[in-house]
């Protein structure tokens, strides 16, 4: 981008600079933009954005699984609750590799359930 620097001598100096780099800089300037330049900054920060969100999405999406006594301290319970939980189908662990695991997805939801 070309953007155009007044300074006190009234004297204007062309630069060549990335929007982001002007604003990370944080100085008081005005500037004049062309609408190319608009587009592509738009779509720069598009990109970043979505790139972001991927990543936040990709991350909830991967399934963690935990430990009995893991399972317990997060819920601040004893693992004879969870033994009685399985019981009553209110929490119930999967088997991997012939140990109980118990899907975080599965804790959330139960945590979300009684924080109403």
């Amino acid at each position: 981008m070309q953007s155009t620097i007044e300074g006190e001598a009234e004297h204007k100096i062309f630069l060549t600079m990335k929007i982001t780099d002007i604003i990370e800089a944080g100085g008081n300037i005005t500037l004049s933009v062309s609408a190319d330049d608009l587009h592509k900054f738009g779509r720069t920060l598009l990109k970043e954005a979505k790139a972001e969100f991927e990543t936040v999405i990709l991350a909830e999406n991967e399934e963690r699984f935990l430990s009995p006594a893991e399972t317990a301290k997060m819920l601040d319970v004893d693992e004879s609750t969870l033994w009685r939980w399985r019981k009553q189908e209110y929490l119930s662990p999967v088997r991997i590799g012939g140990k109980p695991r118990y899907r975080l997805s599965d804790i959330k939801k139960l945590l979300n359930r009684e924080e109403r």
